[in-house]
């Protein structure tokens, strides 16, 4: 079961049931993504989840709950949505901006 995209919206102004702490969005997206495992486990299948490109270079949750070593706890595999454009300013050390794909996934 391929999970596309779990995350917080990012708008200003909404309202969530807890407050929209960094540490509140993370057991958030995990406790989700443990649950729907639990869920799944009798249709014995694999749980994979897709995340923010730029979340394998940040150390936390990117103002929308993805944390990759958080998300990677609960998930078979994970997928970086590792798009040009999220890219514009590029990342450190990798003047490429095609380059960065592979440059991501090395230090995820």
């Amino acid at each position: 079961m391929q999970f596309h995209y779990v995350r917080f919206p990012d708008r200003k102004g909404m309202q969530f049931s807890k407050p929209n702490t960094e540490r509140n969005r993370r057991e958030a997206i995990v406790s989700f993504l443990a649950r729907a495992r639990e869920k799944l486990a009798p249709y014995n299948v694999f749980v994979s989840a897709d995340n923010f490109g730029y979340v394998c270079w940040n150390l936390d949750d990117t103002g929308i709950g993805q944390c990759f070593s958080d998300i990677g706890t609960v998930v078979d595999y994970i997928s970086p949505m590792l798009y040009p454009s999220s890219f514009q300013f590029g990342i450190p050390g990798v003047p490429n901006p095609y380059r960065f794909v592979f440059a991501s996934l090395q230090h995820a």
